[in-house]
C-alpha cells in the first residue's frame, strides 16, 4: 500500500517584506519607480496586486574613477489602486460656504500604471524619502490613493490630488507613510492615464 502524502487545502500566500537590500538599495539610487501590475487572471478584486519595485542608480562617469553603468535592482511587493474621479466637476452654490466644486463620482479607476521619482542624497541638508523610515523585515504594501488629496481648491482647479503610500506591520510596530505626492491634471500626467486603451 502507497503512502499519499497530505495535500494542503489552503497555501498560506508568501509576505510582502520590505528587506534589506531593498533598504540599502533606496540609500543609494537615484530614482525609484514602483510599477503597479494587472491582477493575475481570477484574482478577486480585494486580493493584491504585484507591484515591482526598481531602485536605479545612475552610471557613473567621473574622471579618475572607474565607469560604472546604470545600474537597476527590482524587487517584487503587493499594492492596490484606490478609485479616484474622473473629468465631471459639479458646482453647486452653498449660502454658508459660497461656490462648491465636487468631483461626481469615483469613475476613475486604473488597473495599472507607474508611480516615479528622484531621491535625494548628494546634499546632507536635503530631506530624503521617506523609504527610509520603513522598517527592515516588516510586512510592506504600497497604494496608490486617487485623489486622496483632492480637496475644494484643488477640484475647483480641475486637477486631481494622488498620493503614493505605504502601509507596514512589523510585530506590534504598524503605520502608514506618504511616499510621494501629485497634484496634476486628468491627462498623460496622471497614473495610470490611458494605459491598455
Amino acid at each position: 500500500m502507497s503512502e499519499v502524502a497530505a495535500v494542503p487545502t489552503a497555501v498560506e500566500p508568501a509576505k510582502s517584506i520590505w528587506t534589506k537590500e531593498m533598504q540599502a538599495a533606496a540609500k543609494v539610487s537615484a530614482r525609484v519607480v514602483f510599477r503597479f501590475m494587472p491582477r493575475p487572471e481570477g484574482a478577486k478584486s480585494w486580493d493584491p496586486q504585484p507591484v515591482q519595485v526598481e531602485f536605479i542608480r545612475e552610471e557613473q562617469k567621473e574622471e579618475g574613477k572607474p565607469y560604472r553603468p546604470e545600474q537597476r535592482l527590482v524587487f517584487i511587493v503587493d499594492g492596490f489602486i484606490r478609485h479616484g474621479y474622473g473629468e465631471e466637476v459639479r458646482v453647486s452654490h452653498h449660502a454658508e460656504y459660497g461656490e462648491m466644486h465636487v468631483y461626481q463620482e469615483r469613475s476613475y479607476r486604473p488597473t495599472e500604471g507607474a508611480w516615479q521619482f528622484s531621491l535625494y542624497h548628494r546634499d546632507p541638508g536635503s530631506s530624503e524619502t521617506v523609504l527610509a523610515l520603513l522598517p527592515v523585515g516588516a510586512e510592506v504594501k504600497f497604494e496608490i490613493a486617487l485623489d486622496h488629496h483632492t480637496n475644494g481648491y484643488v477640484t475647483k482647479a480641475r486637477l486631481h490630488g494622488d498620493v503614493l503610500i505605504a502601509t507596514f506591520k512589523k510585530g506590534k510596530q504598524k503605520g502608514s507613510l506618504e511616499i510621494d505626492h501629485s497634484i496634476v491634471p486628468m491627462n498623460s500626467a496622471r497614473f495610470g492615464y490611458r494605459i491598455g486603451r
